[in-house]
């Protein structure tokens, strides 16, 4: 074997985990056995020059916590540069971060220390000089300390400029917004708790609020609110809206609403209306297709304008247009009178004082056939009072009637000798009710 001070020991290690020697006059490596026994230390070496400057460290950002390392690897087996998460059921946990060289979640530390003893209470701020906008809406101008919601919900911002329009573009780094409220990464459900006991019903007693037996004394109605502010838009002929309120609060800002115009529609098509129906279902019978230019007023004319119906091409049926009567017209010249004459063979007309006659109807249009002869009976013949005017009544239906007469009754007529005439005249002059015709015998 040979002679043992002639090997220094270095830390390395074979295989087999024997140590190894390096003999500096040959310097040849060979294997002892580990039943040598190591000599003392020697004396310290000088210190080693310092090394170059190693890269800045990157931050992280502790997005969440789970009970054990294999939960977090389960959940998230890759991780981006910057990424940690708390290991642990309480507080302290070990952080562990992203190794983006070893490929896997490593231990770093513990970031929380001790609790520290309470502190005393600050003194109270100035009131907030923030006005709430509500969620970020492209287009709104905003200014100095208006308060904003980010259009998804996760953080607020308040505005550090005036005529801000541009969105916050990063929680941490905008010269016009500066990050409110930064909401953390969503935590795990807890588990459920164990079931409670039976609570009582809250009801109304003499009014005031009860718990099972006990008088809460709380009054049941509470008082009224205040009313809140009514805001009232307006919109101009530009389609700009704007907006007032009765209580003196900021109005939104005015913006416009009306959007751009319309293309062109094609020309429409035009028609023609060609008669008129009582009802739809008589002119579907009469035109069960239509040809796209002739149209039909439908209804009962009572003096108001009959809905029209076209036959519409693309859905092969008659749809409802409308009344297409327009505005009334202006008062018309007053007309010519005419007169109204016949020929043999026609109506006529002409204008009044003219000299020209004009057929208008022929007699044949209105004149009707010749109805059945007429068998006329003597009915019931009464006389009536002497010096009354004679009657006739026809009754019945043609061509079966009857005549009824009324003949009222003659003078009666007395022959006397001339000697006797005066006698007689001066006897019926005092009786009114006598007639008599008298012939006088010569």
């Amino acid at each position: 074997m040979p002679d043992i001070a002639t090997y220094r020991a270095y830390d390395i290690t074979s295989k087999e985990h024997k140590p190894y020697y390096l003999r500096t006059s040959v310097e040849a490596i060979v294997g002892l056995d580990s039943a040598l026994i190591p000599g003392p230390p020697g004396p310290p070496g000088e210190p080693g020059q310092p090394g170059e400057q190693g890269p800045g460290g990157e931050s992280f950002v502790v997005l969440g916590t789970f009970d054990t390392l294999n939960d977090l690897e389960v959940a998230l087996p890759v991780g981006a540069p910057g990424d940690a998460y708390g290991i642990g059921v309480s507080d302290p946990r070990m952080i562990y971060v992203w190794d983006v060289n070893r490929y896997q979640w490593v231990e770093f530390s513990t970031i929380q220390g001790e609790r520290g003893p309470q502190g005393m209470p600050g003194e109270a701020g100035p009131p907030s000089t923030l006005n709430p906008r509500g969620v970020f809406l492209p287009g709104e101008v905003y200014f100095k300390n208006d308060l904003i919601i980010s259009p998804d919900f996760e953080n607020s911002f308040y505005c550090l400029q005036d005529n801000v329009t541009d969105p916050p573009s990063h929680p941490m780094i905008d010269e016009n917004w500066a990050l409110l409220i930064l909401r953390g990464a969503p935590g795990r459900d807890g588990k459920d708790g164990r079931p409670g006991a039976d609570g009582f019903t809250p009801w109304i007693n003499d009014g005031k609020w009860w718990i099972g037996s006990v008088n809460t004394g709380v009054t049941a109605e509470g008082v009224n609110g205040i009313n809140g502010a009514t805001f009232t838009p307006s919109v101009d002929s530009n389609g700009v809206i704007t907006w007032t309120n009765d209580a003196g609060l900021f109005n939104p800002t005015p913006r416009t609403i009306m959007g751009q115009p319309g293309r062109d529609g094609v020309d429409g098509r035009s028609f023609a209306i060609a008669g008129t129906f009582d009802d739809l279902t008589a002119l579907e019978t009469m035109f069960p297709a239509g040809d796209g230019e002739n149209a039909y007023a439908v209804g009962i004319d009572n003096g108001v304008p009959l809905p029209v119906y076209v036959w519409d091409i693309n859905f092969l049926r008659w749809e409802w247009l409308g009344p297409v009567q327009g505005e009334r017209g202006l008062q018309g010249d007053p007309g010519v009178p005419v007169e109204i004459g016949k020929s043999s063979t026609h109506v006529q007309w002409r204008y009044a004082g003219g000299a020209s006659w004009y057929n208008l109807v022929p007699l044949t249009d209105i004149t009707g056939p010749a109805g059945p002869a007429n068998a006329l009976q003597i009915g019931v013949v009464t006389t009536g009072v002497s010096g009354t005017n004679a009657d006739a009544e026809i009754v019945g239906a043609a061509p079966n009637q009857t005549l009824n007469l009324t003949i009222p009754r003659g003078d009666s007529v007395q022959i006397i000798p001339a000697p006797n005439l005066g006698a007689a005249l001066s006897a019926s002059a005092g009786d009114p009710n006598l007639n008599n015709v008298y012939v006088v015998a010569l």
